[in-house]
């Protein structure tokens, strides 16, 4: 994993070996301990749940300097739109089902949570 860092902190970009870039940033491991880390998956616009461990060793995949530059360009952009939303809490428009921030995706054109209906903004 590379380093960046913002005013905001410091935050970590990695090639996961399956779901390509992932990001670790400590401001995002609310309800998480010792044994797990929260990785943001760049490209699914959704949170992954890692035992530390599993982590260690699925994240290690190269990653060029201008991969990582894309990745990181990615990952401030949606932290900028998530940090609002650490707390969270809402419910399905069509459904009703309770939605939170950590087990929910964003959509990546709405960026309403999305789901397990399919639902999100996109459908207002």
């Amino acid at each position: 994993m590379k380093r960046g860092a913002t005013n905001l902190g410091e935050f970590w970009i990695g090639r996961h070996l399956n779901l390509g870039f992932v990001a670790f940033d400590p401001e995002f491991q609310q309800a998480t301990n010792d044994t797990w880390v929260r990785l943001f998956v760049i490209a699914e616009g959704r949170w992954g749940l890692f035992t530390r461990e599993k982590a260690r060793v699925e994240v290690s995949g190269p990653m060029s300097d201008s991969e990582f530059q894309q990745a990181t360009t990615a990952w401030l952009a949606t932290r900028g739109r998530l940090l609002p939303l650490l707390n969270r809490k809402a419910h399905c428009h069509s459904c009703t089902a309770s939605l939170e921030a950590w087990s929910s995706p964003n959509c990546l054109e709405c960026n309403w949570m999305k789901c397990s209906c399919g639902s999100c903004g996109c459908d207002r």
